[in-house]
């Protein structure tokens, strides 16, 4: 296999989106690391930013973490929706006169017996997650105010 020095092009402005250091304790924002100029990648590792400014190491966006809201009414899930793709399983503990159950592995190690009702994907909506959380976000603020 032979490897190849690749010049890196424009990067997308990420502006204020946070960012670290692969090296060092460096955080920071996006624009304050430097060109990437050349480097070194393998296939499927995260893009870089830009250069660590106290290290000059490859420095990359934080990864913000997967956010899923789940709709209940009376206690059936009505949707799930998420703002990546997500996978998600379902133990309803509830088996009582069920002849659709399953013994799977447990959250604490063990086993347990639940409705075997399989696994599902959740929607994926990015807007509408973020719209979520930024309003209970700023509800939270609000009622702090108090």
């Amino acid at each position: 296999m032979t490897s190849e020095a690749y010049t890196v092009g424009e990067v997308d402005d990420l502006g204020d989106t946070p960012s670290h250091c692969s090296n060092c304790d460096w955080k920071g924002k996006a624009s304050e690391a430097g060109n990437i100029g050349s480097c070194c990648l393998t296939p499927g590792d995260p893009s870089p930013v830009g250069r660590c400014p106290s290290c000059d190491s490859l420095a990359y966006v934080d990864q913000r973490p997967v956010r899923i809201v789940i709709g209940l009414d009376g206690g059936i899930i009505q949707g799930v929706t998420a703002n990546v793709p997500v996978e998600y399983l379902v133990y309803d503990y509830d088996i009582e006169g069920s002849d659709q159950v399953a013994t799977r592995p447990a959250l604490d190690g063990g086993v347990v017996e639940v409705y075997d009702a399989g696994s599902y994907l959740a929607d994926v909506n990015a807007v509408i997650i973020e719209t979520i959380y930024k309003a209970v976000e700023a509800e939270g603020e609000a009622g702090s105010e108090s």
